[in-house]
């Protein structure tokens, strides 16, 4: 059930976390990884667009917390049911 983190991505020049994570993401892309289900975990606020789904916003003072965990758990679990209702149809 659990899942292990698979990477990180690094810190740039231009400092822009969305455009590092989507870099990070087409490199792996590229080893023939499919990532449709994941989330951004992360304490900067400057995703794309198209990531804004995925991302969840810690703290630098607090971190990781229950809250947000329950949200991550809540977001595969309606994943799971979304992608359970779209092979069925």
């Amino acid at each position: 059930m659990y899942r292990k983190v698979i990477g990180k991505t690094p810190i740039s020049k231009n400092r822009v976390r969305g455009e590092e994570i989507k870099k990070w993401l087409q490199e792996q892309k590229d080893l023939s990884c499919n990532f449709k289900h994941y989330v951004i975990i992360d304490d900067d606020s400057d995703m794309l667009p198209t990531q804004i789904e995925h991302f969840f916003q810690t703290s630098w003072e607090e971190g990781l917390t229950k809250e947000i965990v329950d949200k991550i758990i809540n977001f595969f679990k309606n994943e799971t049911i979304n992608r359970t209702i779209t092979e069925v149809n």
